[in-house]
């Protein structure tokens, strides 16, 4: 019976660790298919997102895959919540660690502004997402330039990097680790019991 039961968690093991890895990687989304106005230092608002490339783990993900609207706030939005939602692409809520704003040195009119955002991803109801966990931890950079009057961005890099375990997973693993101890603890007296009646 223990046997089987060791047997059994074991098969179990390679489907979940499988799973929480898979999604592991990052997704290009284009954010210059659209004249974006104002400048660096306004709030900015971005709508018909799609994702043109994906590596690693969303390497295979389909390109032109739409995702929600959403707003950033005038600088410094650092510490601002930031939420991104589509039913296909999913949800990513969190927030605004670091809004970095760079004036280009020698220009007038040149600056960069860089954003980062911390937070949960859970995938929507794209088929890609079919038997993937229900939250991942994840992380969004989007970075954007303004020069002689013109505010652009080419793209928002959105990286999906570790999975967040699942309570089944480690409620199994740390089962199967006490099961195997026990099995090799009785193994052990078993075998000191054969030696002792043996001499």
């Amino acid at each position: 019976m223990l046997r089987l039961f060791c047997l059994s968690a074991l098969l179990l093991c390679p489907f979940v660790s499988a799973r929480a890895e898979f999604i592991n990687g990052s997704i290009v989304f284009n954010i210059s298919t659209r004249a974006m106005e104002g400048s660096l230092t306004d709030a900015i608002d971005f709508a018909d997102l799609t994702s043109i490339s994906g590596s690693d783990g969303f390497a295979n993900f389909p390109t032109g895959i739409s995702w929600g609207d959403f707003r950033i706030e005038a600088r410094d939005a650092s510490g601002d919540k930031l939420c991104i939602t589509n039913a296909e692409f999913g949800t990513f809520i969190g927030d605004i660690t670091s809004d970095t704003y760079v004036q280009i040195p020698g220009t007038t009119n040149s600056a960069f502004r860089g954003i980062y955002a911390s937070g949960t991803f859970t995938p929507g109801t794209n088929s890609f997402f079919d038997g993937m966990l229900t939250s991942y931890d994840a992380e969004l950079t989007l970075p954007l330039s303004y020069t002689n009057g013109s505010l652009a961005g080419t793209s928002l890099a959105f990286s999906v990097y570790q999975a967040v375990p699942e309570p089944s997973s480690v409620v199994m693993l740390s089962v199967l680790a006490t099961v195997l101890g026990i099995g090799k603890l009785r193994r052990g007296r078993k075998q000191a019991t054969v030696a002792a009646d043996a001499t």
